[in-house]
Parts: C-alpha cells; structure tokens; sequence
C-alpha cells in the first residue's frame, strides 16, 4: 500500500466509543478528544452514531464506510417460537387469559 492511500475501515451504524478505539486501534482517550474537539461530550460507554464515528475516523486518516449486516432470507424467529416448535398440538390444553389492572385502590 502506498503512502497516499487512504485506509478504509467499516463501521455499524451505532457503535460505543470503545468499540471504535478498538477497530481504530488506538486508545480510547485518543477517541474521547477528537470527540471533545469536535464538541461531543462522550465518555468510553457512550453509543456514538456512523456520521461522528466517520468523522473520528477521517481525522484518524481512514475513510469510513457504514457496514451492511447480513440480512437472513426467512427474518429471526422468535426465542418462544423456537421454544414451543418441538410441542404436539394435541397435548396444548386452551386456558384463560391471565388480566391485570394496575391502578390507584380507593378504600371508603
């Protein structure tokens, strides 16, 4: 790689100032000051958006791209789905519905 090249690196959407200190390789106060320099109060915790994590990163010298997650062609099946899939039909048994009021309880 040349010298004038710009290193590219791809970033989720919604990243914590620590996640971005480690794909940048750098510290985490590194992070934190061009964040205070550019006005953003964060601390190592702190969820930071694409747009300030590419900002951070262009002033790092690399270029940010947003990463694309995989999309699963059939969706995410719900944990209770996957829970009750083994089950008979035959062996569910039909109950009430469980209710619940929450409220003030006014004694006269």
């Amino acid at each position: 790689m040349s010298e004038n090249e710009i290193k590219k690196i791809e970033l989720p959407s919604i990243t914590t100032v620590r996640d971005l200190a480690i794909k940048l390789d750098t510290s985490p106060i590194d992070i934190i000051k061009i964040l205070m320099a550019n006005g953003v109060m964060a601390n190592i915790n702190q969820q930071i958006d694409f747009d300030t994590a590419a900002v951070v990163s262009a002033e790092m010298g690399l270029e940010a791209s947003l990463e694309i997650p995989e999309v699963n062609e059939i969706g995410e099946v719900p944990l209770w789905r996957k829970l009750i899939e083994d089950e008979d039909p035959e062996n569910l048994i039909i109950r009430p519905p469980v209710v619940t009021i929450l409220g003030l309880l006014v004694c006269g």
